[in-house]
């Protein structure tokens, strides 16, 4: 009865005698029996080495009949792709490695390394985290030294957890983090008890299980939120337990992956978590990401690198050796350690494959006869003697492409549960499978890859379609969870109308995660396998829907003529269709472009009739976004009225009630629209009123937990107060926006985050022009270039103008007339072209107190440039410009020897500066000085 007692007993046998076969059997009942099914299904992986090690000899046929009817036992497995049994683990005690890691070949030659990753983790356990990168070529030994900690870990009561990246998965955004992550919840399902809610919803994002209700859909997306949810789960799985995660092949991770493992590395020094990374050094160099972030890890003396090379010639005989059985005779293993080696040439996964083809050749064949020159060779001649059931696993297995379930194997190989338990049996036995939780996967990529390679392109298509139409019956019930590996197949198997659905959804879903680059990549491949079926009225619908989704995230990555270029492709469909409200939304975002490249005066006729269809069409989205954008477009032309106007309808239609709706916007359009009246008000000087609307935008934001939007708020809110003279308080609240950005990526070389690339540049203008009118212009115009160099880049305009004006200003006021008079010289041409007249007023002003200190000085010029932008900003009720243009005139009139008229002016500015609660201009002083030096 005592089942644990009877575990631990066979476990002391093996312990003394590995090679006791009955003893193997009864370890994997006493697994089964108290449900610890994928710890009995690795045990007979261990049997089955150490009969082959030892013995040269295969299990049993009682053996692979129990290992059969276990496998069969259960049609539920789990979806975890590495689970680890907290309890106990494929010894009996607790914290084992995940199921990857079960029977694994000698570690020969690497004791160098193996020290140096027994000392991190030893140092990890008394809570000093690490990051450790194992970098080599395929079929180095990654995975068998990872093996090797793993079984350390398991030592010193560590959990261990795995994730791995595929090649033909990187469109899944998180892939790895999230098999990492349910086999941590797996094991230890009290993590998430104490986890705030908020942090739950974040958390659902990308382990929906955590939240079934769809709370977290409430809200949209925010990468950093997601990573903040991270971990805190990250941390409270090593709470109890040390925690080592291991994410293996993350060369092909997609970038969310690679951005979350970078930010969690920052975080762990404190903690017993070690973040264990293996990538393939050949691939590093189409893994730019990657790369940035292991050299910034290793900057900051948060990596361990651990790079693996080719094993040496006797190091490769020894490990050939330890493969053979112990009885060849002395010229037979002098052949062999020659073929090994020239087969190999020291890659440790080379030598298992090139032992095992001469172990498993018929007798009497001479494998040196016919030497292979290369691997699939030698691979193919392993696959070539399964049975015919088996090799056709082999190849389903090969095109799905990544770790599958008994269920979905069975399915597409059209198999009865015993037929499909005989056939896994048969090739885990072969080692051609392994286990990796209760799924099953290839015990190396090479087998996969001369697999896949061996078939003729007809055949992959077919095995493609059947695997889709299985995937789609075995995963009725939850198909989101697959839909991108769905549309994959799709793709591959010419499903064409099936693979626009799921690479649409997979898109979409990406989006919601804010993964933008996997999103444009999924609705580029959806528009591409949409291309090839036939012109339908649903084919063109579909194709401008998806194109104005990948517009959104191209948008949201700062890639503007690429997102320009889908609404350009999408004109003729949407002309063919004579669909008034796709039209209408193609015009509404074919403005937004014009507006934010500059041409406010292009985009708003776009805006406007969009919004005339909108209210045609009874679409409150689009009637939503499209004012929004007409008040925008409007502000930036200088029309501040109308813009203030249609502001307040976009605050009145939403109401705090809808205000986490995007509305097809890539943000929040209440706070777009509270944030633009407040930087409106500001500018006419109403300042308690932008006040009013600049805090309620930034709360508004921060409710909803949008990094985006909150950025564009702080903005705002702090270019108010910096207008209204409180510099200390903008200072503060811009660099609370500044943060933010850097947070949102803190991987990225440049500090300008890749989610937040199209508000980022304001907010550090912003902060600059904050820094130079508070003494400290040299950091100012610093900041201020940045951001204009970052517009450059982008290919944005829209605030280009304030920005050089701003930019003039700082050099002005740190002494630097040259560069002042070049940049507000560029902003007047620039605004005068766009027709941005609010900002042409800026720019003249800028021009008339350049003009002032210079050594040739035009007193007249500058005095035209002074009333050209007073008369501006009169007719747009621009006060605080107003008091600075009539501060330059007093000085003007005292150099010109006019005290009366200099008298005159310098009592307007104070008594606009009074009215308002303003500080006085600084060209006030200017003119003390001018008006003392005068006398």
């Amino acid at each position: 009865g005592p089942v644990e007692a009877a575990t631990e007993t066979a476990l002391r046998l093996l312990a003394m005698d590995p090679t006791q076969e009955m003893v193997h059997r009864a370890l994997m009942k006493l697994y089964a029996r108290s449900g610890r099914r994928a710890t009995a299904l690795r045990q007979y992986q261990e049997c089955v080495g150490v009969l082959q090690r030892e013995l040269d000899v295969e299990p049993e046929p009682a053996t692979r009949q129990l290992y059969r009817e276990i496998l069969a036992s259960s049609q539920t497995p789990r979806t975890s792709s590495a689970v680890t049994d907290r309890s106990a683990g494929d010894d009996g005690r607790r914290g084992a490695p995940s199921d990857r890691f079960g029977v694994d070949p000698p570690l020969v030659g690497r004791k160098a390394e193996l020290a140096t990753l027994r000392e991190t983790l030893d140092q990890t356990c008394s809570r000093r985290g690490h990051v450790v990168a194992i970098v080599g070529e395929a079929g180095v030994g990654k995975t068998r030294l990872v093996s090797e900690i793993a079984a350390r870990a398991r030592e010193r009561d560590a959990r261990t957890i795995v994730g791995r990246a595929y090649e033909t998965a990187r469109v899944l955004a998180f892939g790895p983090w999230v098999d990492a992550l349910r086999a941590g919840l797996a094991a230890d399902p009290g993590a998430l008890a104490g986890l705030e809610p908020a942090w739950r919803a974040e958390l659902a994002r990308v382990l929906p299980e955590v939240d079934p209700r769809g709370a977290h859909r409430a809200a949209p997306a925010d990468a950093t939120r997601i990573f903040q949810a991270v971990d805190r789960l990250i941390e409270r799985l090593a709470a109890r337990q040390p925690l080592v995660v291991v994410l293996e092949d993350v060369h092909w991770a997609d970038e969310l992956t690679v951005r979350l493992a970078a930010y969690l590395g920052r975080r762990i020094d404190a903690r017993p978590v070690l973040l264990l990374l293996t990538a393939r050094e050949e691939h590093l160099s189409d893994a730019a990401l990657l790369d940035v972030a292991l050299k910034e890890l290793r900057d900051h003396a948060r990596l361990v690198a651990v790079s693996l090379a080719a094993l040496s010639r006797p190091e490769t005989t020894a490990l050939a050796r330890s493969l053979t059985r112990a009885e060849r005779d002395q010229e037979a293993l002098a052949r062999l350690d020659e073929h090994v080696w020239r087969i190999s040439a020291g890659n440790p996964l080379l030598v298992l494959e090139t032992v095992r083809a001469l172990r498993d050749a018929p007798p009497g064949h001479d494998a040196g006869s016919s030497l292979p020159t290369r691997v699939r060779e030698i691979v193919m001649t392993r696959l070539e003697r399964l049975s015919e059931p088996a090799r056709r696993v082999v190849s389903i297995a090969s095109i799905v492409g990544r770790e599958c379930d008994f269920r979905l194997l069975q399915h597409c190989a059209g198999l009865s549960d015993r037929d499909a338990a005989e056939v896994v049996e048969e090739l885990v036995r072969r080692r051609v499978f392994h286990g990796v939780g209760e799924r099953l996967d290839f015990t190396h990529d090479r087998l996969r890859e001369v697999a896949s390679q061996a078939l003729v392109p007809a055949q992959s298509k077919t095995l493609h379609r059947l695997i889709a139409a299985s995937m789609e019956e075995v995963y009725a019930g939850d198909l989101e969870r697959h839909y991108a590996p769905l549309a994959a197949h799709c793709r591959d198997g010419e499903l064409w109308d099936k693979a626009v659905t799921y690479l649409t959804e997979a898109g979409t879903r990406a989006a919601e995660r804010s993964a933008h680059r996997e999103a444009a990549a999924c609705f580029e491949q959806a528009l591409d396998a949409l291309g090839r079926l036939p012109e339908s009225r649903r084919t063109l619908e579909q194709g401008v829907d998806i194109r104005l989704s990948l517009h959104t995230s191209w948008y949201a990555l700062a890639e503007l003529e690429h997102g320009y270029r889908a609404l350009r492709d999408a004109e003729a469909p949407a002309r063919k269709l004579g669909d008034e409200r796709r039209s209408a939304w193609l015009a509404s975002q074919t403005g937004q472009y014009f507006w934010v490249t500059g041409r406010a005066r292009d985009g708003l006729p776009l805006f406007e009739h969009a919004a005339t269809e909108a209210k045609t069409l009874g679409d409150f989205a689009l009637l939503t976004s499209s004012t929004l954008y007409i008040a925008s477009a409007r502000f930036s032309l200088g029309d501040l009225v109308a813009a203030e106007d249609s502001f307040r309808r976009v605050i009145d239609a939403v109401g705090e009630a809808a205000a986490g709706e995007k509305l097809g916007l890539h943000g929040l359009p209440l706070v777009f629209a509270e944030s633009g009246l407040t930087a409106l008000l500001a500018e006419q000087g109403r300042f308690e009123e932008a006040r009013a609307y600049g805090t309620t935008s930034v709360r508004i934001a921060e409710a909803l937990n949008h990094a985006y939007t909150l950025v564009f708020a702080l903005r705002t809110l702090g270019h108010a107060h910096t207008v209204e003279g409180r510099l200390p308080d903008a200072v503060a609240i811009l660099e609370r926006g500044k943060t933010l950005c850097e947070d949102a990526d803190p991987d990225h070389p440049q500090p300008l985050a890749r989610n937040l690339r199209s508000v980022a540049p304001n907010i550090l203008a912003s902060l600059g022009y904050a820094y130079s009118l508070g003494g400290r212009p040299h950091d100012g115009a610093r900041l201020l270039q940045q951001a204009l160099n970052a517009l450059e880049e982008y290919g944005q305009r829209v605030w280009y103008v304030v920005m050089l004006t701003q930019l003039a200003e700082a050099w002005l006021l740190g002494g630097e007339l040259v560069r002042a008079r070049e940049c507000a010289s560029r902003a007047l041409s620039m605004a005068r072209e766009r027709g941005e007249r609010g900002f042409e007023a800026g720019a003249l002003r800028m021009l008339g107190a350049v003009a002032i200190p210079e050594a040739a000085r035009d007193l007249e010029a500058a005095r035209a440039h002074y009333r050209g932008a007073l008369v501006l900003a009169e007719e747009r009720a621009m006060r605080p410009l107003v008091a600075h243009c009539h501060a330059g005139l007093a000085t003007i009139h005292t150099l010109l020897g006019d005290p009366t008229g200099a008298g005159a002016h310098r009592t307007t500015a104070l008594e606009i500066c009074r009215t308002l609660g303003m500080s006085a201009p600084w060209e006030l002083a200017q003119s003390e000085v001018s008006s003392a030096s005068a006398r």
